[in-house]
C-alpha cells in the first residue's frame, strides 16, 4: 500500500490541509489498533457497500468537514489503486478503469441515500476532483506502483507526431523502435495506424491504443490453447527463472505503458 508520505502528497495536492490529510491517513490506517485498519472499506466486485462507506463519511465529515471526506476517500482510493496494479492478472488501464467505477458508484450511491445535502453534495465533489486527479497522472501511478515509472517514460519517448497521408492533420502513433517491440510479441500493427489519422482510417477500432489491447487479447487466447502459451503467459518464461519473471514483467509493462500513453493522447485529440 502507499505510504504515509505518499497519501499525504496527494491528499495536499488535492487541496487538503497537510495536518488534516496527515490525521486522516494515520486514523485510516489505525495505528495501534489493527483490527481497524482500513475500517469501513468494503468493496465487492468493484463496488463499495454503501452502509458501510456511509458511517465512516458521516463520522470525517463531522471530525474534519470537506477535507476529512476528501482525504478520506482518497486514501481509500490510493489503496485500491495499489492492490490493483500489484495484482500480475490486471492491467494498467483495466485497473484505471475500476477506480473509476468505483468512484461512479459512490456518486450514485450518494444521490440515492445520503440524505444530507450538504454531505451529498461534498461526496459527489470530491469523487469528480479524485477522478481528475487520477486521470492521466503517470507521477502519481509512479508513486504507487515505482516499477511503473520507467515503463512510463520509455512509452512516453516511443509516441511521434506525423501528418496523416490523406487529409494533412498532425496524430500521434508509436515509433519504429515500439513497433518493433510490438511485432516481437505477436502484436500485428497495421499500416493505417501508421499512416492514417483516427478520423481517416478505414478500420475498427480508429484507435491504435484499442487496436493493441484487442491484439493483445488475441495473443493471449490463441497462446492458452496452445501447449507453450504464448510471451504473456508467466509459464512461458519460466525455464529461465527469476530472469525470465523479469522479462515478462518487462513485456507487460512496456505494453500496458504504451497503450495508457497513447490512449491519453488519443483521446486529447492530440
Amino acid at each position: 500500500m502507499p505510504s504515509w508520505n505518499i497519501h499525504n502528497k496527494w491528499a495536499f495536492r488535492l487541496g487538503v490541509r497537510k495536518d488534516i490529510a496527515d490525521l486522516v491517513n494515520r486514523m485510516v490506517d489505525s495505528i495501534g489498533d489493527p483490527e481497524y485498519h482500513d475500517y469501513g472499506r468494503v468493496i465487492v466486485g468493484g463496488h463499495w457497500v454503501f452502509s458501510e462507506l456511509y458511517r465512516e463519511l458521516q463520522r470525517y465529515y463531522r471530525l474534519f468537514g470537506d477535507d476529512g471526506v476528501k482525504a478520506f476517500l482518497l486514501h481509500h482510493v490510493l489503496d485500491y489503486m495499489s492492490t490493483l496494479l500489484h495484482s500480475p492478472s490486471i492491467s494498467l488501464n483495466r485497473a484505471l478503469e475500476y477506480a473509476f467505477r468505483l468512484l461512479s458508484g459512490i456518486e450514485e450511491d450518494s444521490r440515492k441515500f445520503v440524505e444530507d445535502l450538504e454531505l451529498r453534495e461534498i461526496t459527489i465533489n470530491c469523487c469528480e476532483e479524485i477522478r481528475r486527479l487520477i486521470t492521466n497522472n503517470d507521477e502519481l501511478l509512479s508513486d504507487i506502483k515505482p516499477e511503473l515509472s520507467q515503463w512510463l517514460k520509455w512509452a512516453g519517448e516511443r509516441l511521434v507526431r506525423i501528418k496523416c497521408e490523406k487529409c494533412g492533420q498532425e496524430f500521434t502513433t508509436l515509433d519504429e523502435e515500439a513497433r518493433r517491440f510490438l511485432a516481437s510479441l505477436s502484436i500485428h500493427v497495421l499500416e493505417l495506424y501508421i499512416k492514417y489519422c483516427p478520423k481517416c482510417r478505414t478500420i475498427t477500432p480508429k484507435l491504435f491504443s484499442e487496436w493493441i489491447i484487442y491484439e493483445r487479447r488475441r495473443v493471449i487466447e490463441e497462446g492458452a490453447a496452445s501447449p507453450f502459451g504464448s510471451p504473456f503467459h508467466r509459464t512461458y518464461w519460466k525455464p529461465m527463472g527469476e530472469a525470465g519473471d523479469r522479462v515478462w514483467g518487462e513485456i507487460w509493462g512496456k505494453t500496458d505503458a504504451l497503450i495508457h500513453v497513447l490512449r491519453a493522447r488519443e483521446l486529447e485529440g492530440a
